[in-house]
């Protein structure tokens, strides 16, 4: 087979049309028969068979060489691996073992570290523990040389004294786990509070009298009640000083006021006076240079549910808009106490805590105003009917 008759077989296809992924004997026909003569395609595919094996036969005489010497190389190489078996194996096997060894040594240090860190720790609990003894052991000192009613000023600074070791000592309590030693220590300083406690529920019960007529004695009382407040937001028992001001302080007022007049404008007015005097009520304005005062809320959480409860038990009445008049007359005056009770808040978000607050909502929704209204409108109606059959009589005489 000459070139010449190779190079013009070869131009009947293309040999990469072979090598594509998609290639398809049916089409490479179909394709072909068109074009070129179905035995011409023969021709010049076998012509293309035929180079392709010359071209195989020569890559192999090229590198026979290599190929017979690969497998003579090949010779003894089972002999060589088993030799080395046995030294790996060994080796895997010491190698396991010190594995073992050194995860045993991790280990064993693993639990020596936890238990130095568990020592560390009680340690440290035990320090916290032995302060917090300290502070309680002061605190109980002064206790019991402060007496049970506080009348002098150096009694005053005693408890002061013992309140400030109380808070401390809390604050390391809470600091430490439950244990037995940390039980012990609660029991003892919820014993300590309580004797606080009931000072400070007695002093501001003395010092909360708005009935003091001197000025000096009005400024000394509201400096009392601010160290008084100060001291029941140390130990966090806010709410319990603005139970203390309602329940034995204003209700006493309010009862005796609902006994002798015993009605709603009376209650009202003593409540006012009683904002308007209260030194409680003055201290808990003075936020800006007692910041822990904006914690205190005397109207929204303690006055004004007090009131609403007494004018749902004693004075349901006034939301029934059953008598037109007395019903207005009944909101004017508890919309004139509530503007009262806004003007006295020490700040806009103690304003906002009201205005949202359940307390004020459900009060709100008792007066039904959509019934009042239509009342109104009915004797309204009423009077104006009235006057024309009387303007039409009067013209008919």
């Amino acid at each position: 087979m000459s070139f010449s008759y190779l190079n013009a077989n070869l131009t009947s296809f293309d040999s990469s049309e072979f090598c594509s992924g998609s290639f398809s004997v049916d089409e490479f026909i179909q394709g072909k028969r068109y074009s070129v003569p179905l035995d011409v395609l023969r021709d010049d595919l076998g012509a293309h068979i035929k180079s392709l094996r010359c071209s195989l036969i020569e890559l192999i005489n090229k590198d026979y060489g290599q190929f017979v010497s690969l497998s003579s190389n090949l010779v003894g190489l089972d002999g060589k691996i088993q030799d080395m078996t046995g030294p790996l194996t060994r080796a895997h096997n010491e190698l396991e073992i010190l594995h073992e060894t050194l995860r045993k040594i991790l280990e064993r240090f693993h639990k020596e570290l936890e238990g130095r860190r568990t020592i560390c720790a009680t340690k440290f609990q035990l320090r916290i523990l032995r302060r917090a003894h300290i502070c309680l052991v002061s605190s109980e000192k002064y206790l019991e040389v402060c007496p049970t009613k506080v009348l002098k000023n150096t009694d005053f600074i005693l408890l002061k004294l013992a309140c400030d070791k109380i808070t401390d000592t809390r604050q390391l309590i809470q600091t430490c786990s439950q244990s037995p030693l940390t039980e012990q220590l609660q029991k003892r300083w919820d014993s300590c509070c309580g004797i606080v406690l009931q000072n400070l529920e007695t002093l501001l019960r003395v010092y909360s009298d708005s009935s003091v007529e001197s000025e000096d004695d009005r400024s000394h009382n509201q400096a009392v009640v601010t160290s008084l407040l100060s001291m029941y937001s140390q130990l966090n028992y806010e709410i319990q000083a603005e139970n203390i001001i309602i329940n034995h302080i204003l209700k006493s007022k309010c009862d005796k006021v609902l006994l002798e007049i015993g009605n709603v404008d009376a209650l009202f007015t003593e409540i006012e006076g009683f904002l308007q005097h209260s030194p409680i009520i003055h201290a808990s304005h003075d936020f800006i240079r007692f910041p822990w005062m904006k914690e205190y809320d005397f109207i929204s959480r303690g006055i004004f549910p007090f009131v609403l409860t007494i004018l749902m038990n004693q004075f349901p009445h006034i939301w029934s808009p059953s008598t037109p008049d007395a019903f207005h007359s009944n909101w004017v005056r508890c919309a004139r106490f509530i503007d009262v009770l806004e003007n006295t808040f020490p700040s806009l978000d103690h304003l906002r805590k009201f205005r949202s607050s359940v307390t004020f909502k459900d009060f709100m929704s008792k007066w039904q105003f959509n019934v009042y209204f239509q009342l109104r409108q009915v004797n309204c109606y009423s009077l104006l009917r009235g006057k024309n059959i009387r303007r039409t009589l009067f013209m008919h005489t």
